[in-house]
């Protein structure tokens, strides 16, 4: 979504980890050029040499995805974000402006084709601009995050608009997987009253699970993801759990999922 501050990247890169951990293979893409997806999923410093080796942006500039992956565990790979990313158009200024929609489509093309991973999450500034419809164009499903509050949702209509119109114009297939809803405070009446609005206006396009702001998860960009949870830990990713649920019975996962959870 167009809009910073709404959680965005917390979910991403915590549904990554909460995939990769039933057993998924997860595949985790940095497009915005803060990385702070990067450092949240590492515990890493911008400033570590291993973001210079391997990034999103030498991704795109020799077109080969494969060589800048790196191996969080078995289960999570990513390829880190780069400040280089905003040199997009620069990148792109020899090429048509289909092949621009089109060329994050083309970077990930080995990877699709491959079958390698289970989800790739790509994760993306709250901004409109040539690379987020690149990667918008990429993916085969979204997923809308919206916050409690009326400026956010206003958001949505212009999000759910761009991707019709690269369906329309582009013939891109993807599709809208859901829209999830994240909460500043669970016992706001006004915030309340937003939730019952966009479920109104989206129907079944809205997830049943509502993330709820937790502490917890500031703690954890500052001290790293836990492995290891105590009950206050477990009780602030439940929301994620929960959405992960939803998520992957929508994709038609219901059966394996249940098996990886039988198995955890």
């Amino acid at each position: 979504l167009y809009k910073g501050g709404i959680g965005k990247t917390y979910q991403n890169t915590l549904l990554a980890r909460t995939l990769s951990e039933r057993g998924f293979k997860v595949l985790f893409l940095d497009f915005d050029s803060q990385m702070n997806g990067t450092t949240f999923l590492t515990n890493k410093q911008i400033s570590d040499p291993i973001f210079k080796e391997q990034n999103i942006f030498k991704a795109m500039r020799d077109e080969n995805l494969k060589e800048n992956i790196v191996e969080l565990n078995e289960k999570l790979h990513y390829v880190p974000g780069s400040k280089g990313v905003n040199q997009f158009e620069t990148l792109m200024n020899k090429k048509n402006m289909k092949d621009r929609h089109l060329f994050i489509k083309g970077l990930l093309f080995d990877i699709y084709k491959s079958q390698a991973y289970d989800f790739v999450i790509m994760d993306m500034s709250p901004s409109t601009s040539p690379l987020n419809t690149s990667v918008m164009s990429a993916a085969s499903h979204h997923i809308i995050m919206t916050q409690s509050e009326f400026f956010s949702m206003q958001m949505v209509p212009q999000y759910i608009h761009d991707i019709q119109k690269l369906q329309k114009d582009y013939g891109v297939k993807t599709k809208i997987l859901g829209i999830s809803v994240g909460m500043l405070d669970s016992r706001s009446t006004l915030e309340k009253k937003v939730i019952s609005t966009i479920r109104n206006t989206y129907s079944d396009l809205v997830f049943e699970t509502v993330i709820k702001r937790k502490a917890a998860l500031k703690r954890y960009a500052a001290e790293g993801y836990p492995e290891k949870r105590n009950k206050p830990e477990r009780n602030a990713l439940q929301d994620y759990n929960n959405l992960t649920d939803e998520i992957l019975q929508r994709m038609g996962y219901t059966n394996k999922n249940a098996e990886v959870k039988e198995r955890a």
